[in-house]
């Protein structure tokens, strides 16, 4: 995980803080220190309230609904190339409601400049309180 968390850092720079549920991935030591190590918060949403992470909640039904049980995978290789194609029709072809029914790449095209808030900023003026959740890693922004 630290390996992923380090390219998007390389695309993005660093978060003021992580958002988390208390799943094993993510109260390990190494995860913590990770965190800690570059001076980012990492905060926990408290346990049975998934509410307090709805977009990426949002985004594990979807993935779950729509790729993983639909989905018969007969080895890696294969989970990777299925994976890959839901990625990709989920960042560059389905729209969001969220993002006025723009794709999230669509959506990140037409505003100028960076679009995520900068380390200490809450939002940007006219970008509300959405922030597309992209799945994986887009070459457009530095993400595989």
């Amino acid at each position: 995980m630290a390996q992923i968390l380090e390219r998007i850092v390389a695309a993005r720079g660093l978060p003021e803080s992580i958002l988390s549920d208390k799943g094993p991935e993510f109260v390990s030591k190494a995860m913590d220190a990770w965190a800690y190590g570059r001076g980012i918060k990492h905060q926990f949403i408290e346990p049975g309230k998934p509410t307090q992470n709805a977009y990426i909640e949002s985004f594990n039904g979807k993935l779950r609904d729509e790729c993983l049980n639909e989905s018969y995978f007969v080895g890696i290789q294969d989970a990777r190339k299925i994976a890959a194609a839901f990625r990709r029709d989920y960042n560059h072809v389905r729209p969001h409601s969220s993002l006025d029914n723009m794709t999230p790449m669509e959506f990140v095209a037409g505003l100028a400049g960076d679009f995520l808030p900068h380390r200490g900023e809450t939002n940007r003026e006219g970008l509300g309180q959405t922030i597309p959740a992209f799945f994986g890693y887009d070459s457009h922004l530095g993400l595989s």
